[in-house]
């Protein structure tokens, strides 16, 4: 009889360190000794060693079992002739008995039979648990069958393998932040009845909408606890109510609709987490069905077509009808009431009339009269004789404005046609948001809102209890004196507090592990203005159109003739989601989670977002993935109607001059959108120590990275080819950090002036440098370093075109009789970006060893207001004609606290007021990207550019200031107000610069 326990040996007085799994059996056979024979014996067999140990069993030998504790699967055996002790444990209880009978039997010398004894189950022998950290250790000859834990978290997983459910001991299963929603074979999720032990399932993250009814029908009986937060469910399923064992429900970060009454009559159900499911719970409290609601990735369709998720809404019939929609009023009362709240309950002043069941969330605005009501109210109105049909729709005043029509259960979205009410009045009410603040309090669900130290210098109240020396102070004039200071700080202090109401307040984003660099880049993109602009016209690009046009690859020059390719934006999940999280971030009260942005990064493979990176790296990453959404639909576009004229268009392209025709097309469509936030240009000029030729090429870059001093000395030493490494975004080890080309086959791509053009433009700068800035720890200084001339010499002599072959030259071939010459190089900003990024190079490489890094600290100072007039070119792009100055107001700083080896990352950002030109900074970028350059000509850009200029030109440099704001340290979910002095005071990492000038 076999007995499956954990067993723990005690030999010679020795103990194993811990109980092993295995088992204990009864058999029957010959013993060697003096004298053989058949006789009863106890065997031990354990995982680890797999060898059977034997103990004789009968009168002879001294046994003493103690069965205390029996029904809880335990027994103790001492076997004083062994000089060992047996203990049993996690055995099944009724099994137990069974051994325990026989074991008494052995010991008397009685005969057992076989029908007393029933053979127990064959232990499974191996490992207990399993985590799959890398697709490269996912097993391919199958899991070990005694799992009872297995993990397999962010493993980019789109198939589903019948496998996991072969294993039936299985206790709990861990796929969170995998794909599975794309797997094509979901219903295989119903052979999920195999693994009858199963008590724990985490699904989280894995943009599941549905699973099939087989899914929940074959669900044991036994699970306790299910994970399937941040999903793209929009409507409950209602199988999860037949799990009368669930314990613990996460279903967080999924766009609901609602909740079904039957969960909460889970009679053993005790954790429930529902944040962020984005349900509005007033229509709960409404008869009717439940209009169609529009998914999270997916924006507003309209209300009397299709939605973009392939739903068709509820047609409203009340929308167009006259009066329907008081404008007017709703803008008045706007004006008038700086606070919302029920008027009726203040009217009848019964301040507990709206809790009946609603959040007093849930506030209200009859778009037909302007009032405010809570949910109880609201409902009273509509079905009050009086308004009837006439006042249907309403304004819910939740964490973002929505627009119902009460009668047709159904949200009304903006249609695109002119004319339309609702979508003027949402545009309306998007421009008031900042100034509304809704009196009531967040629902418990919701994460609560970060917490943000204000420091005060006195107290509320404003009393002056004490003199200056600390006495007590008496009722003479310096009593009177002293109030009256008091009261002009109260004054100052309300004023204060008014004037920095006005500035939205920092939202925390959780650390989901190790993601703290994470959050700070985030925090500095939702604070990037301009990046509005960029999510407003992200995806507009339905044509390129080209014009006939030459344009130099491979250092040759490719004509292109004129043509147009068709582009479909199919797949942006990150865009998406990144324009999500900065709604988010402005409507969603208190904290957020950046769980979705992060997965989709996860999800790209070339990052392990939840171990300790770079937060430069990380911004430059996820720059070139949402510039990859877009160029990848040009290539496709471009691909297409270059192999529609070939005779098998689906043939694979193995023509050189094919190839190198679809790059000219894809470097004459423009620059990715995402460059008129961040792109801008800098221009490489070579001179020939030799012959005096002068060629420049102009690189473009998103960020430049600094030396910081104490690495200069290193820089005379470097490559051209590190040099541009730097400017492209390309660390040093090989990584892409971002920046980089598009892609590795475009890395080549040059564009070259004309050598016989005067250069004096671009080798020249626009002013002279300041004397402050020939020295110091300042970027000023950094970035003259960056920009100085550079001797390349020996072993990185420039190839001269002009030295070489003239007919190679002419012909704009390499030269096949290569000359190298002693050159100069240097680089200079041609075209300043609409956000200039800095990058201090504090982790570089040392000088001693191989492969060592190190860590620069120390503060080095930036300035407030940063002109980079000294280190444009004379003939600089994008200002206005006479500009002398170029003038930036930092409004973001990521710093790193630590060592190499771990440490913590923070940011400073500023909350402040948009200025009106920095819309004329990224148009101007804009006339380089392809989303103008496909619906306008060379003429018409021109035309942009000029006009441009000229309102550049009005503004003043002498008026030009940084925008009023506050600034706020911020460290994951913790945010609290500083001073400038504080901010600016920093240790540094990543600089966040706004064009104002």
């Amino acid at each position: 009889m076999r007995l499956d326990c954990n067993v723990l040996l005690e030999k010679n007085g020795t103990p194993w360190k811990r109980a092993l799994r295995g088992y204990v059996s009864i058999g029957k056979g010959t013993m060697k000794g003096p004298t053989s024979s058949k006789r009863y014996f106890l065997n031990v067999v354990t995982t680890n060693t797999k060898k059977e140990l034997q103990f004789p069993l009968d009168s002879s030998a001294p046994i003493e079992i103690i069965t205390k504790f029996a029904a809880a699967g335990r027994l103790s055996i001492m076997m004083s002739s062994e000089r060992s002790n047996l203990f049993i444990s996690k055995a099944n209880s009724s099994n137990l008995q069974k051994f325990i009978a026989c074991l008494s039997k052995a010991l008397k010398g009685e005969e057992l039979t076989l029908t007393e004894i029933k053979a127990g189950q064959i232990p499974v022998i191996g490992p207990r648990s399993m985590t799959v950290s890398d697709k490269s250790q996912y097993p391919s000859d199958g899991f070990p069958k005694s799992l009872e834990k297995l993990t397999m978290a962010s493993l980019n997983l789109q198939k589903i393998d019948g496998r996991w459910f072969s294993l039936s001991l299985l206790t709990e299963l861990n796929l969170a932040n995998n794909q599975l929603s794309k797997a094509p074979n979901v219903a295989l999720f119903s052979k999920i009845n195999r693994l009858p032990k199963l008590e724990s399932l985490n699904l989280s993250g894995n943009g599941l909408s549905f699973l099939p009814d087989e899914f929940w029908s074959s669900l044991p009986n036994g699970l306790k606890s299910l994970d399937l937060s941040n999903n793209a469910f929009s409507t409950f399923p209602t199988g999860i109510c037949r799990l009368i064992n669930l314990q613990t429900l996460r279903f967080n970060d999924n766009p609901l609709n609602g909740l079904s009454d039957e969960l909460f009559r889970l009679p053993l159900l005790k954790n429930l987490d529902v944040s962020r499911i984005f349900s509005q719970l007033f229509w709960m409290c409404t008869a009717g069905k439940k209009g169609s609601r529009d998914t999270e990735d997916d924006p507003p369709g309209n209300s009397n077509g299709t939605l973009p998720g392939g739903s068709t809404p509820s047609i409203c019939e009340h929308r167009a009808k006259k009066n329907q929609f008081g404008r007017k009023a709703i803008s008045a009362k706007f004006k008038k009431m700086r606070e919302l709240h029920c008027e009726i309950c203040d009217r009848e002043k019964a301040a507990d009339a709206n809790t009946n069941g609603v959040d007093k969330k849930e506030l209200l605005m009859c778009t037909a009269c302007s009032e405010v009501m809570c949910v109880t109210h609201s409902i009273q109105h509509q079905q009050a004789t009086r308004t009837g049909d006439s006042h249907a729709i309403v304004i819910l005043l939740g964490d973002e404005y929505k627009i119902r029509c009460s009668k047709c259960d159904c949200d009304l979205y903006p249609l695109e046609s002119g004319g339309d009410q609702v979508k003027a009045l949402l545009d309306e009410l998007n421009s008031k948001r900042k100034l509304v603040h809704t009196s009531s309090k967040p629902i418990t669900s919701e994460p609560k809102a970060a917490p943000v130290a204000v420091a005060e210098d006195a107290d509320e109240t404003g009393d002056e209890k004490f003199e200056k020396d600390g006495r007590p102070g008496s009722k003479d004039k310096s009593h009177k004196k002293g109030e009256k200071r008091a009261q002009k700080d109260k004054e100052d202090k309300k004023t204060e507090k008014q004037s920095v109401g006005i500035f939205s307040v920092p939202k925390g984003l959780a650390n989901l592990g190790n993601t703290c660099y994470f959050n700070s880049v985030t925090q500095s993109i939702m604070f990037t203005y301009p990046m509005s602009f960029y999510y407003e016209r992200f995806g507009n690009v339905k044509e390129l159109v080209f014009s006939k046009q030459e344009v130099v690859v491979d250092e040759k020059k490719v004509e292109i003739e004129p043509a147009k390719a068709t582009i479909t934006m199919e797949q942006k999940p990150l865009n998406i989601a990144l324009k999500q999280l900065s709604l988010d971030y402005d409507l969603v009260r208190g904290g957020l989670s950046p769980n979705k942005l992060i997965s989709l990064v996860q999800s790209k493979g070339k990052m392990r977002v939840y171990q300790q990176q770079d937060a430069h790296e990380l911004l430059r990453y996820l720059l070139d993935a949402l510039r990859s959404e877009e160029t990848d639909a040009y290539k496709k576009g471009i691909a297409s109607f270059i192999l529609s004229g070939q005779e098998n268009p689906k043939s694979k392209v193995e023509d050189v001059q094919t190839k190198r025709r679809a790059k000219a097309y894809l470097e004459a469509s423009g620059r990715p959108l995402l460059d008129s936030v961040f792109g801008g240009r800098l221009q490489q000029t070579i001179r020939c120590c030799e012959c005096g030729h002068i060629s420049q090429q102009p690189e473009n870059f998103l960020d430049l990275s600094l030396p910081v001093p104490s690495e200069t000395r290193m820089i005379a030493g470097k490559t051209a080819a590190q040099r541009r490494r730097s400017v492209n975004g390309v660390v040093e080890n090989g990584k892409t950090n971002g920046n980089a080309d598009i892609e590795a086959d475009l890395d080549d791509l040059n564009l070259y002036y004309d050598e016989d053009k005067d250069p004096v433009g671009f080798t020249e700068t626009l002013v002279q440098c300041p004397s402050e800035f020939d020295s110091g720890r300042n970027v000023g200084h950094l970035m003259q370093l960056f920009m100085a001339e550079e001797t390349l010499d020996g072993a990185n002599k420039y190839e001269c075109e002009k030295c070489c072959q003239s007919y190679n030259v002419k012909n704009g071939l390499k030269s096949t009789a290569k000359k190298k010459q002693k050159a100069i190089k240097r680089y200079l900003i041609w075209e300043p970006p609409a956000i200039l990024t800095l990058h201090l190079k504090r982790f570089s490489q040392t000088q001693f060893g191989r492969g060592g890094l190190q860590k620069i600290s120390g503060h080095i100072d930036f300035p407030e207001i940063f002109d980079i007039a000294p280190f444009c070119c004379k003939n600089v792009g994008r200002v206005a004609p006479c500009q002398k100055k170029i003038l930036y107001s930092v409004y973001a700083i990521v710093c790193h606290s630590g060592t190499m080896h771990g440490g913590h990352y923070i940011a400073y950002v500023k909350s402040r007021a948009r200025i009106p030109q920095a819309k004329l900074f990224v148009e101007c970028a804009r006339l380089q990207c392809a989303d103008e350059l496909s619906n306008s000509n060379a003429e018409q850009v021109q035309e942009k550019r000029e006009e441009i200029e000229g309102e550049l030109q009005k503004l003043a440099d002498t008026t030009v200031q940084p925008p009023e704001g506050q600034w706020y340290y911020i460290s994951d979910s913790t945010v609290s107000r500083v001073s400038k002095e504080k901010a600016l005071g920093s240790e540094a990492y990543i600089l966040f610069y706004e064009r104002i000038y």
